[in-house]
């Protein structure tokens, strides 16, 4: 049995200030490092140890957690983001590895800002 308390939405810390004046909107590539587990038992579902992930934003390719906090963050920022199973993959999870209904706890780093793509310019 899996012992859960539920989050309402999301909740973000700041772990570490970025520079404060380049932030993602949506039509950029954000390039990102980030961890992602089970906030309750610490288990580790993903982590980009080995190569960073870019993320371009306002498509939804991404759970809606990362879709929305990615666009307050500076260039620089690290957080911790804890976010219910509505902000992440949902009722259905992504078995094997991400069970249903899972609450998650994230740890992104957002390392850059590709603009190059972004029609809105």
């Amino acid at each position: 049995m899996r012992c859960s308390r539920r989050l309402l939405g999301l909740t973000k810390t700041v772990l570490k200030g970025g520079c404060g004046k380049e932030f993602p909107r949506a039509g950029d590539t954000a390039v990102v490092e980030w961890y992602m587990s089970d906030p309750l038992t610490g288990q580790q579902y993903f982590t980009t140890t080995e190569h960073v992930s870019r993320v371009l934003l306002g498509h939804n390719y991404f759970m809606r957690a990362v879709e929305e906090t990615l666009p307050s963050m500076s260039v620089g920022e690290e957080v911790e983001v804890l976010c219910s199973h509505e902000y992440a993959f949902g009722q259905h999870g992504v078995p094997p590895m991400i069970p249903p209904q899972a609450d998650l706890k994230l740890r992104l780093k957002l390392l850059s800002i590709d603009t190059c793509f972004n029609d809105s310019q």
